[in-house]
């Protein structure tokens, strides 16, 4: 299921509703997460890490994350590099684009 506007989702009920519960604060959501990532600076982030540091489940942090390399340009990117996770493989490492301060301030 794709709607502007609607956070992604399968096109099953339990994710269409997770979805429509999620909509109200998935700005805030994405800002918690982008501002984790520019205040990490060039240390940046796994999906675990920041998941752990805001205390939020990782699917949100997976999906905020989509989101902001979806926009245009990308909020957020790839470092190329990668730690070692909790599950004992390896993670990437995602950072805040550069020159995006301004762009942020949309969130």
């Amino acid at each position: 299921m794709k709607y502007q506007n609607f956070p992604p989702c399968q096109d099953v009920d339990t994710s269409i509703e997770a979805a429509r519960k999620v909509l109200p604060k998935r700005g805030i959501l994405q800002r918690e997460y982008f501002e984790l990532l520019r205040f990490m600076g060039e240390r940046g982030a796994t999906d675990h890490e920041a998941a752990h540091d805001l205390k939020k489940p990782l699917s949100s942090i997976c999906a905020r994350r989509n989101e902001l390399m979806a926009r245009n340009p990308p909020l957020v990117r790839y470092s190329g590099k990668r730690r070692e996770s909790c599950n004992g493989g390896t993670a990437r490492v995602w950072i805040a684009a550069e020159n995006t301060e301004q762009i942020a301030l949309e969130l």
